[in-house]
């Protein structure tokens, strides 16, 4: 186990206390919703079979039930175990007598359950025995039809390691990989109105489901807590995901939303590669803030030569009174206000706004943000933002600790005994001005930056916040990259005060509530392209 992880569970991990405290919780509950937990099992062995059993048995929430499918089993002890458990209510057993696929066993254990919600478990993984309780207290407030927690792995002696550390949820990041692993707790009537499991996608099983799921409701919430324990045994093992499957069950949800685009596979991340079509030639304005009276030449050279889309008008955000041919110039102007005025003058049906201290790295930025853009769904679009020696900035936007608290720097201090917040490094849930996208319409309907309340800070984070009120989604793109000399800047009081009061639930949301050193080991974990590429599970 890595030190850090180590600690980190024996400071954070569920106490007996906590335990005891939730059995008494859950007298008080006002939904006290059943979980199906489906097992199915071929031949493990018999220390694999009872553990994951066991698992379930000590849930300390009492409104749980194993639905066992045994499938076309040929080892006598697995039977053998199962009748050791014939006298408790809580678990039902169905025989397969020959080998099914794994879907129609799913599927059989399915048609076991009697939840309200249903949850898979593999031979050998383990429930944390507060896992049920945390997926049905989260019930109690939140209307879900699916809640999917983080995990970690153990060993054959029990030693956990590799967390994964979850994003919220995120479809265009399901399309690149079945990021939300397990414990995925689902709604069972939800399950079965879209047929179940599917044959043919061997290995994809789980990813095919939730993005069946996926177009049926937006009820997906990610639950922080490692309360999956999946175990890793020493030698060859089979692999319990399908790429290939995978990429097909992309394809299909993509022709099925009737999107025009393609899926190919990134071999180094292992991942997919979802490229959207453009319809037709889109006009974009491009709106550069900079702090002198005009953009830096070479910046302005490099956007013609670099950018492999044609740019259709180029505007200044400045506030400098000095004259720029074809732009715009905001004369001693605050950012925010500064920025609304070239929107004005903008004719294109889509604004770029970023600044003259970009260099742009790939030559395909503005057609991969332009792709994104024209789906009538989404709202902001952000990139993937690396510093000037290549290091990783942030992708999206980054959540910043430090300016939300009104002190210079970055990330959080270890002084406090209590759960630290921690810079959120990526998040597609906002796009950041250095670079970012928006259809002009969508700018003008939520009234552009508020430059009144915002005027030098924030006003980008809180735009794709509005944008979300209205029911778009803003969302992060690896696949365009630039590079940003990043300047501090220091908000006002003010607007501190505004961001907190006016978007709390956001904020937290998008924040990562763990030890500095936890969050350290995400970005090896979780590597730089984690929002729309590589999450293992």
């Amino acid at each position: 186990m890595h030190p850090d992880y180590k600690s980190w569970i024996s400071r954070w991990g569920t106490t007996e206390e906590a335990l005891a405290a939730m059995r008494l919780q859950v007298a008080g509950f006002e939904n006290p919703v059943r979980t199906s937990v489906l097992l199915v099992l071929s031949d493990p062995d018999e220390i694999w079979i009872k553990i994951s059993v066991d698992s379930v048995l000590r849930q300390v929430y009492p409104n749980v039930e194993l639905c066992v499918c045994t499938n076309g089993s040929q080892r006598a002890h697995v039977l053998k175990i199962l009748e050791g458990y014939a006298d408790d209510e809580r678990i039902k057993v169905r025989h397969l007598p020959g080998k099914h696929s794994q879907a129609e066993a799913y599927n059989v254990a399915l048609s076991m359950a009697t939840g309200e919600f249903v949850a898979l478990l593999g031979p050998g993984d383990e429930l944390a025995p507060d896992a049920a309780f945390r997926a049905a207290d989260f019930l109690q407030s939140v209307t879900a039809d699916v809640i999917y927690t983080d995990e970690d792995q153990t060993d054959a002696a029990g030693r956990r390691s590799n967390p994964v550390f979850k994003p919220y949820w995120s479809p265009e990041l399901l399309l690149s990989t079945p990021y939300a692993g397990r414990l995925c707790v689902i709604r069972r009537n939800v399950l079965e109105s879209i047929g179940g499991y599917r044959e043919g996608f061997e290995g994809a099983e789980e990813h095919d489901v939730l993005l069946r799921l996926s177009e049926k409701t937006d009820r997906i919430y990610h639950l922080p807590g490692v309360l999956y324990h999946r175990r890793k045994l020493p030698g060859p093992v089979r692999p319990e995901k399908d790429p290939v499957a995978s990429l097909r069950a992309v394809e299909e949800a993509l022709a099925r939303r009737g999107e025009d685009a393609t899926v190919q596979r990134d071999p180094l991340s292992g991942s997919f590669r979802v490229t959207r079509h453009l319809a037709g030639r889109l006009k974009v304005s491009v709106i550069v803030s900079t702090l002198e009276g005009e953009p830096d030449a070479s910046f302005l050279e490099e956007l013609e030569r670099k950018t492999s889309y044609p740019v259709h008008q180029l505007l200044a955000a400045s506030g400098e009174e000095k004259s720029y041919p074809a732009a715009h110039n905001a004369s001693q102007l605050f950012p925010a206000r500064a920025m609304n005025l070239a929107a004005g003058t903008a004719d294109g049906e889509y604004l770029v706004f970023t600044t003259d201290r970009m260099r742009i790295l790939d030559p395909g930025w503005l057609p991969e943000l332009l792709a994104q853009a024209q789906r009538p769904s989404v709202g902001a679009v952000g990139c993937k933002l690396l510093n000037p020696d290549g290091s990783l900035l942030h992708g999206g936007s980054r959540v910043d600790l430090s300016g939300l608290a009104g002190y210079p720097g970055e990330g959080a201090s270890e002084a406090s005994d209590g759960p630290l917040v921690v810079d959120q490094a990526f998040n597609c849930e906002a796009a950041s001005a250095e670079c970012m996208m928006v259809r002009k319409a969508a700018f003008d309907m939520v009234g552009g930056f508020d430059e009144e309340r915002l005027p030098t800070a924030f006003c980008d984070l809180d735009l794709c916040f509005r944008l979300q009120e209205e029911g778009l989604r803003n969302v992060y793109t690896p696949y365009a990259s630039l590079a940003c000399a990043r300047p501090d800047v220091l908000p006002s009081e003010g607007e501190i005060a505004y961001m907190w009061r006016r978007w709390w639930a956001n904020l937290v949301r998008l924040l990562y509530y763990q030890r500095p050193s936890v969050h350290r080991l995400a970005p090896r974990a979780m590597d730089e392209d984690i929002l729309m590429t590589a999450i293992s599970s």
